[in-house]
């Protein structure tokens, strides 16, 4: 591009603030230099002004306050000390989860505010981006404001916290609940008292490895109104010519109000007309090609340095590549090598014309003009945009800029910047050599960016309210048993043994020719039987509050031992016991809005199992060693629907698959890392199954994808989110948590997948989605498994009246 002038330190400071947060510590006072006392004149100690500080704040039932980051400079060169404003922030706070939190984000090196609005009203969370005007993301409030959650799209929380919570709002860890205020700083000094507008102020320095922030506190309210940010430990990198003798940033808090009463319109975010309620953001496509692409150029006129006129109809019938630049470009230097590596490819074809055309203003003599390209390692033709073609009719702004035009004089690329690779520019010319229309190609790949995008946006979109939900209250039909597929029943539970059976889970035996399997009755207590039925043991889970939505999870460890889990949709805790049942574990012991899911597996072949919590409310999801040490924390995902382990891949390793109502697939490593968020072509999918597939074969996926209400689709879908096949299900909403989708094998028969739908029938489909039968329950499911006993397989159904074995296999009498 063209040369700029160095930024502004300004702009360094936005570019660099994460750098900050990462130091976490040490400041350039701001104030005037001054010897750490003991104690203030009240008999305050810096640990318990900290105390009291941080104790106004949790202790207030409103809070409010506008912000301002300041940098304050002194260059050299002036000695004139300069304060600018940048970031400005406004908070609204009502406990325990109401909020309007506004955010103008100064852009680095351009004009301007990036503006973010975040508001919870209690029911809703809604945020709204300058940036993308035409969405709204919405979600359900968290029961509780966190730290964590309290803007659940985790890209608007990275693009306005690119830098930790703390130096951002630091008032907001201490309003919160779990919040913690600089946990890693030491060493509280009390630097003496100063005068900050009205207010008297103590002051206290915080020290960790980097350095030192001061905190600026009111000595009447107690109330945090100054922080001076840490820029010590990266003075280098933002003042790396040493032009400053000076460098300071703070945070000012203003209009600072406790307890104010505060009306609730406030926390109302109103979505703005033309704009939509999303589950998660969709980033748009890129700006299109510009309108001149594909269209004729006009009558092009250059002068050549032996002062020859060089015309359009010269150049008729060739591929024509222009590289405009100037002698004083320093990046026009910097590509040069790499052009003429791209002109040399080219400089015996008869088809190519290939000229660097410099912008020089005539006063630059023709022979400085062609030393300068010399001596910058260029050999190609040089000519003068002495009649402005380049600006007038090719739109040339900056330098360099690289176009290129078809035999039939239209343009085919128009790109400003520097080439560093020689290998695109080098195939764009042979693609036009070989008869390629770069500009339609162009044109069509915008396009179908923009269908993308428009696909990703109808699918991510909000059509009904999230807090008054329509239940579509599924129709449920008369048992009606298959008819390619043959069931019989082999065994019935009663009443004594089981008094409302919900989740089913089977356990293999080693034997392989016999199963457990496990039933959770009530939400009270997990309930063991053999294949046959016959009751083998009942294991009470500890006294908790939940009944409906629990599920069962049970996994091996690496020396044999078998681990058991339940926990259910909306629950609190995560229940957890050895091979003799033996109580090993309740998780977590902090409150939260709500348990989504729980996997309990080892992903990555250590031998041992870790529990993999999806949460509602912002948390995400979460790993826990068995021992109830949590390992790590994600929390891209807002409300989470479902963990399953994902397949093998070379490394014996398996992903696990995430997801929410963000309702895209989430795969995320064994230590919760991202690796890729799909997006299934424009669908909304709740839950998720795979099978393995084979050596010759890849693993194949399929998917529960939501529509309107009620409205349940399964659609088959490859690694790439791609959709292969779909099949409807009959309408209604789920009223219990059961499998929805499983990957199954049928001898003897082409099932592939099974799936419950939310009227209790039992749909089995094969790996293109073709029906292969149905078994309508007459009962909405509680719970369904599949177990081998023997040679025989069994479809265990459960619903809220009893458990039901049924063999199944081939109909042979069809």
């Amino acid at each position: 591009m063209a040369t700029r002038h160095p930024p502004l330190p300004l702009c360094a400071i936005c570019l660099f603030f994460s750098a900050i947060a990462m130091l976490s510590s040490g400041c350039s006072n701001s104030s005037s230099p001054s010897l750490p006392v003991q104690k203030t004149d009240s008999g305050l100690s810096a640990d318990k002004l900290l105390e009291k500080m941080q104790a106004v704040y949790r202790e207030a039932k409103t809070y409010s306050d506008n912000s301002t980051f300041v940098q304050q400079t002194v260059l050299r060169s002036e000695g004139v000390e300069r304060e600018t404003p940048f970031h400005q922030v406004s908070l609204v706070f009502e406990r325990p989860n109401k909020m309007r939190f506004t955010f103008q984000k100064t852009r680095p090196n351009a004009p301007g505010t990036d503006n973010y609005d975040v508001a919870s009203d209690g029911l809703r969370v809604r945020s709204h981006a300058s940036e993308l005007p035409e969405q709204v993301h919405e979600a359900i409030a968290p029961l509780e404001l966190t730290p964590d959650n309290f803007i659940p799209e985790p890209e608007m929380r990275s693009a306005i916290f690119e830098v930790s919570l703390e130096n951002v709002c630091p008032q907001l860890p201490m309003l919160f609940a779990g919040g913690h205020f600089f946990p890693n700083d030491s060493n509280p000094t009390l630097l003496g008292e100063q005068k900050l507008g009205e207010a008297n102020c103590y002051r206290v320095g915080l020290n960790s490895d980097a350095g030192r922030r001061v905190l600026w506190i009111d000595d009447k309210t107690f109330a945090l109104r100054r922080m001076e940010l840490p820029l010590d430990g990266q003075r280098a990198l933002l003042d790396p010519r040493g032009l400053y003798s000076k460098m300071a940033i703070w945070i000012d808090f203003e209009n600072i109000q406790f307890d104010a009463e505060i009306s609730g319109e406030t926390f109302v975010l109103e979505v703005p007309e033309g704009s939509r309620r999303v589950r998660r953001l969709i980033a748009p496509p890129p700006p299109g090609p510009s309108p001149a692409l594909g269209q004729p150029v006009g009558e092009l006129t250059f002068t050549t340095l032996e002062g020859e006129e060089l015309t359009s109809a010269d150049l008729a019938e060739k591929i024509v590549v222009f590289d405009f630049w100037y002698t004083g470009c320093p990046p026009c230097k910097m590509q040069t090598p790499t052009v003429e590596k791209v002109y040399q490819n080219f400089s015996e074809n008869a088809e190519v014309a290939f000229y660097a055309v410099s912008t020089d203003a005539p006063r630059v003599s023709n022979d400085v003009v062609a030393k300068t390209m010399k001596s910058w390692g260029g050999s190609m033709p040089v000519i003068r945009d002495s009649s402005d073609s380049g600006y007038n009719l090719l739109n040339v702004r900056v330098t360099p800029t690289t176009v290129l035009i078809s035999r039939d004089g239209r343009l085919q690329m128009f790109q400003p910047g520097a080439h560093l690779d020689p290998a695109p520019l080098t195939k764009a010319i042979q693609d036009l050599v070989d008869g390629e229309d770069l500009a339609a190609n162009a044109i069509a790949t915008h396009q179908q960016r923009v269908e993308e995008y428009e696909q990703a946006l109808e699918a991510a979109t909000i059509k009904d309210s999230i807090v008054e939900i329509k239940v579509a209250r599924p129709e449920v039909p008369a048992q009606q048993l298959p008819e390619n597929l043959q069931l019989k029943q082999v065994w019935q539970s009663t009443a004594d043994i089981l008094k409302q059976p919900g989740d089913v889970l089977a356990i293999a035996s080693e034997s392989d020719t016999s199963a457990r399997v496990l039933v959770l009755d009530r939400g009270k207590e997990i309930v063991e039987l053999q294949s046959d039925g016959t009751q083998v043991a009942r294991h009470p889970l500890p006294e908790h509050g939940e009944q409906a939505n629990g599920f069962l999870r049970s996994t091996v460890d690496g020396e044999g031992r078998r681990w058991y889990l339940a926990s259910g949709v909306g629950w609190q805790k995560v229940y957890v016991w050895d091979e003799q049942w033996q109580s090993t574990l309740t998780f977590p012991d902090e409150p939260h809005s709500g348990i989504g899911d729980v996997m309990l597996a080892d992903l990555n072949g250590t031998g041992l199992p870790v529990m993999y919590v999806g949460y509602w409310g912002g948390l995400g999801i979460h790993g826990g060693a068995l021992d109830g040490r949590r390992l790590w924390a994600n929390r891209r995902l807002d409300h989470v629907l479902q963990i399953v382990a994902g397949p093998t891949n070379a490394e014996k390793q398996r992903p696990a698959l995430c997801t929410s109502t963000r309702g895209t697939v989430m795969k995320l490593t064994a230590e919760g890392k991202p690796i890729e968020e799909l997006d299934i072509s424009g669908r909304s999918l709740m839950y998720v199954a795979f099978d393995q597939g084979t050596e010759e074969q890849p693993p194949s996926y399929c998917g529960l994808a939501i529509g309107q209400v009620g409205q349940y689709t399964a659609v088959g879908f490859d690694s790439t989110g791609e959709i292969l096949w779909s099949y409807d299900l009959p309408r209604g909403e789920y009223v219990h948590q059961i499998p929805r989708i499983q990957s199954v094998r049928l001898p003897g028969t082409d099932v592939h997948w099974q799936i419950a739908a939310a009227d209790g029938s039992i749909h089995w489909l094969t790996e293109t989605g073709k029906l292969v039968d149905q078994f309508k329950v007459g009962e909405t499911l509680t719970g369904l498994a599949i177990s081998q006993n023997g040679e025989t397989t069994l479809l265990w159904v459960a619903t809220n009246n009893h458990l039901t074995a049924w063999a199944i296999g081939p109909n042979t009498e069809r």
